[in-house]
């Protein structure tokens, strides 16, 4: 097994590009290079910093130093950044000194640990004279404004050789502590670091002075807390962080454990490394709010909140490599959330850490909701927890299939996961997972003993499943189509369509939708009210493949075009076959897990790697949103890209915890001959599956598990044994 300190990347003369040092209860986000640049577009200029979620308590800090008598020179480009899974390091050359800069989160607590390490190189003594600076920005997260939470004035003070920071209007505090002895710390709004900040915050500074003796080290450590509810909390949050050696030893011990469930020995190294990752990426993007829940969001550093389709997406992949609390609690929050803003079934699209919905829903996130919850009871068997969700499940399809089925044909209405203006209607990833969720839902209710409302959801389903695979199917193109709607509806569009093109300067796909008004006029549809399937080539036309909803012979006709370079860049899938101009993570996941589905296994291994050739482009250790190296530079639904395929596909492990039944269906890559998982959670048994290839068996495989509890049936497994 991977051993944590294993897991370090690094970049020489680091620019700009941002980083993370990840906690669930505070998080810093600054720049490779040692700054604090001001960056980001939903609160501008305000996306960086120190953030204790819901609100943000620095803008930065910022170091000094006059060596011997020389030039004051502020600390502002590091030589070095090195990432870690749990911290990170900068380094920097002054002089004689060679300087390393520590941060950690300790793990569950509102603080941050900051360590300077200034170390003498040379023969002769050093003298230092120093400033460290930090600037308060007291803020809420985004939008909250709209429940007219704003800002107060940033008022500091010092108490106990500690600079305090409370907002005027709100119980907002940060505390800071730098173990310091002798320094001067001065406060007021004008002391700032060498980078502009944007927020109305104060300025405080430590001036200190110390001599390094040759060979020796001068160590400057600051302790960070905040708190939404009292002065007292950072008190003691500071006083909680004294020991910084416990508290690195027991954040290292915490992200082992990550490691080591669902750890995996393949035949790709840099894959298992990825792999490791992309699993230490779920604990950097799990927000903790005692306010208001515990999750994983979306991405850092424009979502750190919480998304109903995102959220689908991210713990279907992350529940398999052990996840399974987690998973529960972000499904907890987002149904919560819904409830609350809804009432009616409707899962939200995006909450604030503040509870604030900032999008109600769009469609398909509902029966998206559905399927999470589904997958994650398969693999926990929390029949208690399943049920606690099932009345909001059951009226989520009542949503679905009444309010937003205007014409009763099964086809649910509205915007899905492509957010294009003008492309709502009767979506095929919609459609997709309405199906899907219905299945689930006929298996939650016979499970519940509503044996009638069980053969109403399977009905259901049957009948959307035969309509998306007859009518959403393109035989011209051998392709699903995009999108339902009446000609009618569509022709007034493809002018929106075609000056949007104008304005991005995409001019290239104005002749697909000119020839598309063409066609429409030519065959009489630009009057018909009758539905029509229509194709504009995103990405989503893959989700009857991802669900296994095709036939095997329109799968495999459309995932060879799918994988081929109309559809798939160097990076991945492109959002738009028209456009073939951006890829994200999430199109690529669903991509691989497609192939998957129709054990199109070497096409899945391939797009893996698509994904895997962007890990570190952007930031060590980290693969980004928008593929190759822009977007979020940590995005949750990574996950389904990189841990389930492995676990699910390559593996092929199908869950059934309640039941304490596990079916193997591996199908590996041409090149290996074997794959291992071990501590693997289903449920409260912990297995080691073992699959080698095997010419002798019926499906060409050996599977062999280890299981530590009894009673449990694996079908498709050639050997079983107890763990001891």
């Amino acid at each position: 097994m991977l051993k944590i300190t294993d897991l370090i990347e690094e970049i020489k003369n680091p620019d700009e590009r941002s980083f993370l040092t990840p906690g669930t209860r505070m998080h810093l986000i600054g720049a490779q290079n040692g700054g604090f640049p001001a960056f980001g577009h939903h609160i501008e200029n305000e996306m960086g910093g120190i953030w204790m979620h819901p609100i943000k308590i620095l803008d930065g800090f910022w170091m000094g130093l006059k060596v011997d008598g020389r030039q004051f020179e502020w600390l502002k480009q590091a030589s070095i950044f090195r990432n870690h899974p749990f911290y990170n390091e900068h380094i920097y050359q002054a002089h004689e000194l060679v300087i390393t800069r520590f941060q950690l989160a300790p793990q569950e607590t509102p603080g941050l640990i900051v360590r300077y390490i200034l170390e003498n190189k040379e023969d002769y003594p050093v003298l230092i004279e120093g400033d460290f600076v930090v600037r308060s920005d007291l803020r809420p997260v985004w939008y909250s404004e709209t429940e007219n939470i704003i800002p107060g004035k940033d008022e500091a003070w010092i108490d106990n050789d500690c600079v305090v920071v409370k907002d005027s209007d709100h119980n907002w505090f940060a505390r800071v502590y730098a173990h310091c002895p002798h320094a001067i710390i001065e406060i007021d709004e004008q002391i700032e670091g060498y980078e502009q900040t944007y927020g109305e915050g104060v300025g405080a500074k430590w001036n200190f002075r110390t001599t390094v003796e040759p060979g020796e080290s001068y160590v400057f450590t600051v302790h960070i807390a905040g708190s939404i509810k009292s002065e007292k909390e950072t008190y003691e949050t500071i006083n909680n962080m004294k020991n910084v050696e416990k508290h690195f030893e027991h954040k290292k011990k915490h992200y082992q454990g990550i490691l080591d469930r669902a750890a995996i020995d393949i035949p790709d190294e840099e894959l298992a490394k990825q792999y490791a990752w992309v699993k230490c990426h779920m604990e950097w993007l799990t927000i903790d709010v005692p306010s208001v829940g515990r999750g994983l969001a979306a991405g850092i550093p424009e979502y750190p909140w919480w998304f109903g389709c995102d959220s689908a997406y991210s713990l279907a992949g992350c529940v398999p490599a052990g996840f399974h609390k987690l998973a529960e609690d972000t499904l907890d929050v987002v149904a919560e959330a819904s409830l609350r803003k809804n009432g009616n079934g409707r899962i939200v699209h995006e909450i604030n850490t503040f509870g604030i919905v900032g999008n109600p829903g769009n469609t398909q996130e509902t029966s998206h909701f559905i399927r999470a919850v589904y997958d994650t009871y398969k693999w926990t068997g929390n029949r208690e927890w399943l049920r606690s969700h099932f009345d909001e499940i059951k009226n989520g399809l009542r949503w679905l299939l009444e309010e937003m089925d205007t014409d009763k044909d099964l086809f649910p209405e509205g915007y899905g996961i492509m957010e294009i203006l003008g492309l709502n209607g009767e979506l095929i990833d919609t459609a997709v997972y309405t199906a899907v969720a219905l299945e689930n839902a006929a298996e939650m209710a016979e499970l519940f003993g509503e044996e009638i409302q069980a053969r109403k959801y399977k009905d259901l389903g049957e009948q959307l499943t035969k309509k998306i695979t007859e009518e959403m199917w393109l035989e011209k193109e051998g392709l699903y189509a995009d999108i339902r709607i009446p000609g009618k509806d569509l022709y007034p569009r493809l002018d929106d369509f075609i000056h949007q093109a104008r304005l991005g300067n995409d001019l290239h796909l104005i002749p697909y939708y000119e020839g598309m008004k063409e066609e429409l006029i030519t065959n009489g549809m630009a009057e018909s009210e009758d539905d029509t399937a229509w194709c504009f080539k995103n990405w989503v036309i893959n989700t009857p493949l991802e669900m296994g909803l095709s036939e095997t012979g329109s799968a495999l006709q459309a995932l060879k075009r799918l994988n081929g370079k109309e559809f798939t860049g160097e990076y991945g899938m492109y959002l738009s076959g028209l456009e073939q101009n951006r890829m994200m993570t999430i199109s690529t996941a669903v991509q691989v897990n497609a192939n998957l589905r129709y054990h199109q296994t070497d096409a899945a291994y391939q797009q893996i790697q698509n994904v895997m050739k962007t890990f570190g482009m952007y930031l060590p250790g980290s693969i980004s949103e928008m593929s190759p190296d822009y977007g979020c530079f940590v995005q949750a639904w990574t996950s389904y890209a990189l841990l389930s395929p492995i676990i699910c596909g390559f593996i092929g492990i199908r869950p059934n915890a309640a039941v304490k039944e596990v079916t193997f269906e591996p199908q590996l890559p041409t090149n290996w001959e074997r794959a291992r998982v071990q501590k693997l959670m289903i449920g409260t048994n912990e297995l080691d599956v073992l699959v080698e290839r095997d010419i002798k068996s019926e499906n060409g495989y050996s599977v062999i598990v280890h299981s530590k509890e009894t009673g449990w049936t694996f079908h498709g497994a050639t050997e079983t044994c107890l763990i001891n």
